[in-house]
């Protein structure tokens, strides 16, 4: 299947908000649910991630900086597109499943997936 075939597919139908504005929550988690449908959960493709990323960001309008807290907030994998509900529980989900960790290097050549960046092996203090 094409790239453009995949994020079509992934993106149909997402229904964004309402007519006065857009549920951003709604948004993220339909987005997300599309591309993990479309994979099945395994490795969605980084370009394609990034492709639903932006046209998110276009359909929300918001600034970048609330567009990167919301994503962070969200908890998304960037592995499997799992929205796993918070900063914390992706962070337990990656250091129970090392595999689902995308390089940092590979993540910081597209800007939307670049915002969804967490640090995992930082350090506790209680």
């Amino acid at each position: 299947m094409a790239l453009e075939d995949e994020l079509a597919d992934a993106l149909a139908g997402l229904g964004l908000g309402s007519e006065d504005g857009y549920d951003e929550e709604e948004s993220v988690r339909a987005t997300f649910e599309g591309l993990f449908a479309v994979h099945q959960g395994r490795n969605v493709p980084l370009p394609l991630l990034e492709a639903a990323l932006q046209e998110l960001f276009e359909k929300l309008g918001v600034s970048k900086t609330k567009f990167k807290k919301m994503l962070k907030s969200k908890g998304v994998c960037l592995r499997n597109a799992v929205v796993y509900g918070s900063f914390f529980e992706l962070r337990l989900a990656l250091l129970s499943e090392p595999e689902l960790i995308v390089k940092c290097k590979q993540a910081k050549k597209y800007p939307f997936v670049k915002m969804c960046l967490i640090e995992v092996y930082a350090a506790v203090f209680y």
